[in-house]
């Protein structure tokens, strides 16, 4: 139907009416407005024609007038003549009701209203056929009407048929269309075990089974039970079916094999309950194989200890119940067979009804070596005493089959034991001509005591007890030399530098191995080592015997030492030196009573100084030998070839430097340039300095403090603190000598500088490469870049030169020092700390409190944290 009126919405009648029109397909004058409230309007076209629809039913059976209208204003009402054409336009020719159709147009042309709904065409109704059904084949339906057998069906038996409804008398419908009117179908579906044909009538078994149905379907229950494990399968056989047919011999092996039982079936039971005809059930027809499992390797001994089985007694030696010296062994001699071993028999696997393999367990071998005197026959199973052992006692250890021959030799070869055990239940035991021809056999021919074995063999056959270790015979042992002495005739006195634990003070009195001597004083007498007595083994050869050790005394600046190097005399009055290394020299020693300064001027000696003040600023003070200092040092040189001792400390401002031959102790040093070929001792402060030791440097008797600077020592530095809670920059360093540490920081400078330079040298030369097509720029450029080129190609070579040599460096320096090295700090490690051992750095980046020690881990190249 067309549309006559709209509902719109604008702000005032005249808007509504242009949009109204629109809508509707007229001009505005075409239309009448209607206002509904204050926005919205009726829009209704002026004249139109009646209308109407007219739709049919889904199944073609009737047809209706939807909506009849009457027309508004001048417009044409509907007539009957165009509902029959629209009728037949629609194909609708069958029970159309003109009366109908007559009234209904009338009463809207009288009333001026629609109609809705109204019937004018009907079919003609097709009278209905039989409903379908199903007719079963068991139970009820069963040819065999035995209660028993009546459900009973096998693999193709049909079980039930389904008849289809009839079809009944036809109708038409309102297109003339014939209409056919059929019964009711069965809704009937195949359950369990059941198939159906194609065409859906008739229903089948797919095994052999008791069939069972409902109104909604029917199913065969299989009767096989199968347990859990697989063990066993059973099921009950009934010879005769619902159709009267029999079962068979194949009908049961095709049940059985649609269950999945594939193993272990009873084929001839099967069989004879068949042939016999009888009901059988819960028949067991399937049953597993069950699997075998491995045997072991064992060991089967043909020698006891203790009269026992060898493992057991093994075990007892081996828990520490059984003391080794009480085991009875017997004698076995070449070609014994001492045992053999049986291998493993491999498991039988077996299988379960539906053949899932059962397996058995995996047997254990049985490990067991040929030790002392013991061979393996060809077949690898055979184990013997060794063909050439004349005489020997069986044992089993750990695992292992030994022969232990009854002589032992030392490994000295000084002597020979006998060991004996009683004799064992085949009555064999060691005898005196057994013990001789093994000792000729063995060719011990030295102090041999025959009388020995004698009390030996009849002690074990009195007590009925093993002796071991009785010593038959015996060597000469050899006899060490003297070693050689030095007999010092002075004083050695304590190290010098010891901290008195009270005042704090060093105590100067005490002095490394120094004296005072006259000129012609007996300093030492050596006495000469002696050469040892050679010994024999007991085999009869010579034992070389073992000089003393040598004692070296080397005479050094003033000392005479004899002819035959045996008396050490003083040339001159001095002090007399005995250094670690065993030289020994005599030096003037020369006293200053106050400072170094304008009034004594700069000091060079040969032999010791003592300084009772100060070295006063921008003076040079060396000596040969050992310097020691009453007051400190101020910004001064100082070099000692010996030790050097200073009751007060070293304050400087880094142009002066002191350096110690030997070891050198302060209290403190402050700004200080200090090298020492030994240790450096500091009881309370390092500040702002540069410090090296060839040795240790040990900074813990008083404050114990590092702050600020470098110090580098080669075996280690011990310390309270390092650093300070400001986070000053402090550097320690362990493990290879300055001159060492310089060298490979320089290395490692230039090495960066190379790298630098050549990233430079290739960035040009790439630049370069990119605008080769230019040939201006090339003939411009190609000399000079030819020649950049070229010293690319040497940095590269000496870069690779020297990265080899710092590799070396670093790798003699690590060769070189025999003990691990460390950093040890009693108390506190500040941030801002840096700590070198060897090649690797550790930078603290928190206060670490506490001790800890800085360690380089081998295996890592890394320093480790002990705390």
């Amino acid at each position: 139907m067309r549309q006559t009126t709209v509902t719109i919405s604008e702000e005032n009648d005249k808007a509504a009416r242009i949009e109204g029109a629109r809508q509707l397909g007229v001009q505005p004058d075409e239309v009448t407005v209607v206002q509904v409230n204050k926005a919205t309007y009726i829009v209704s076209k002026k004249n139109a024609p009646g209308q109407f629809d007219i739709v049919i039913r889904e199944d073609k059976m009737g047809a209706a007038i939807k909506t009849i209208t009457p027309p508004l204003g001048n417009g044409k009402p509907v007539t009957v003549e165009d509902i029959k054409h629209a009728l037949a336009d629609l194909n609708i020719v069958v029970g159309i009701d003109n009366q109908v159709i007559e009234k209904i147009v009338s009463e809207v042309i009288d009333t001026n209203t629609p109609k809705n709904n109204i019937q004018v065409a009907v079919g003609e109704a097709a009278k209905s056929g039989k409903d379908g059904r199903v007719e079963l084949k068991i139970g009820r339906g069963a040819v065999n009407k035995v209660p028993s057998a009546n459900s009973m069906v096998k693999q193709g038996q049909i079980v039930a048929v389904r008849v289809p409804p009839t079809k009944g008398e036809p109708g038409r419908n309102i297109l003339g269309e014939e209409v056919a009117q059929h019964g009711k179908d069965v809704n009937f579906t195949a359950g369990d075990n059941v198939i159906v044909t194609e065409d859906g009538s008739t229903f089948i078994a797919a095994l052999y089974g008791e069939a069972r149905s409902t109104s909604k379907d029917v199913s065969v229950e299989n009767l096989v039970k199968v347990n859990k494990s697989g063990m066993w399968a059973k099921m009950s056989i009934f010879p005769t079916l619902a159709d009267n047919s029999k079962l068979t011999f194949k009908d049961v092996c095709a049940t059985l094999e649609q269950t999945g039982i594939v193993h272990g079936i009873k084929e001839d039971l099967i069989k004879n309950v068949i042939e016999a005809g009888e009901t059988a059930r819960n028949l067991t027809l399937a049953e597993a194989t069950l699997a075998k499992d491995g045997v072991d390797a064992r060991i089967e001994f043909k020698f006891r200890l203790n009269g026992d089985d060898p493992e057991t007694i093994d075990a007892a030696r081996q828990a520490g119940s059984l003391h080794a010296s009480a085991i009875l062994k017997e004698m076995v001699t070449a070609g014994d067979v001492l045992a053999i071993k049986i291998p493993v028999e491999e498991p039988v696997h077996g299988s379960t009804v539906s053949g899932d393999t059962l397996f058995g367990s995996k047997p254990k071998d049985k490990h067991v070596t040929a030790g002392t005197n013991v061979a393996v026959l060809d077949d690898g199973l055979t184990y013997v005493v060794a063909e050439d052992v004349t005489v020997s006692y069986a044992d089993y250890v750990d695992g292992s089959l030994r022969a232990d021959e009854p002589l032992l030799v030392s490994e000295d070869k000084l002597r020979v034991y006998l060991s004996v055990h009683p004799s064992s239940e085949s009555g064999r035991m060691l005898t005196m001509e057994m013990v001789e021809k093994l000792l000729s056999d063995r060719g011990i021919i030295q102090r041999v005591d025959l009388n020995a074995v004698e009390q030996v063999l009849s002690e074990v056959a009195s007590k009925n007890m093993p002796i071991h270790d009785v010593v038959v015979a015996e060597g000469i042992a050899p006899e060490r030399g003297e070693d050689a002495r030095i007999e010092l005739k002075f004083q050695q006195e304590k190290i010098a530098g010891t901290i008195d634990e009270r005042s704090g003070r060093i105590n100067y009195k005490e002095r490394e191995s120094i004296q005072s001597v006259k000129a012609g004083d007996i300093l030492a007498v050596k006495t000469p080592l002696k050469h040892g007595k050679e010994g024999v083994d007991v085999f009869g050869d010579i034992i070389t015997a073992e000089p003393g050790t040598e004692k070296v005394l080397a005479p050094a600046s003033n000392v005479e030492a004899s002819d035959d190097g045996l008396i050490f005399t003083s040339e001159i009055e001095g002090i007399v030196i005995l250094t670690q290394d065993n030289k020994m020299w005599v030096a003037k020693q020369y006293e200053v009573p106050g400072d170094v300064d304008y009034s004594t001027g700069n000091l060079s000696m040969e032999g010791s100084l003592d300084i009772k003040g100060w070295i006063r600023s921008g003076f040079d003070v060396r000596a040969s030998g050992e310097i020691r200092i009453g007051g400190g040092i101020e910004n001064a040189t100082v070099k000692a070839g010996g030790d050097i001792y200073i009751h007060g400390g070293i304050i400087g401002s880094g142009e002066g430097s002191v350096h110690a031959g030997g070891n050198l102790t302060a209290r403190f040093f402050e700004n200080a340039r200090v090298h020492a070929d030994g240790n450096i001792f500091v009881r309370d402060d390092i500040l702002r300095s540069t410090v090296s030791a060839n040795g240790s440097i040990i900074v813990t008797e008083g404050k114990g403090r590092i702050r600020s600077g470098s110090v580098e020592a080669v075996k280690g530095i011990e310390v309270n603190e390092i650093g300070s809670d400001a986070g000053v920059r402090t550097r320690v360093s362990v493990g290879m000598e300055s001159k060492a540490r310089k060298l490979l920081d320089d290395l490692t400078k230039r090495l960066t500088d190379f790298n630098r330079t050549r990233a430079k040298m290739d960035m040009t030369l790439a630049q370069y490469v990119k605008n080769r097509t230019k040939k201006a720029l090339l003939q411009k450029t190609s000399h000079k870049l030819g020649k950049l080129a070229k010293l690319r190609r040497e940095i590269v070579s000496k870069e690779a030169r020297m990265t080899k040599y710092r590799k070396e460096l670093v790798q003699k320096m690590s060769e070189n020092e025999i003990e691990p090295v460390a950093v040890k700090v009693r108390k506190t490690v500040y941030l801002g700390t840096t700590v070198f051992v060897y090649d690797s750095v550790y930078h603290v980046t928190e206060d670490i409190r506490g001790k800890v020690l800085f360690v380089l881990n081998a295996e890592k190249q890394s320093i480790e944290l002990v705390v």
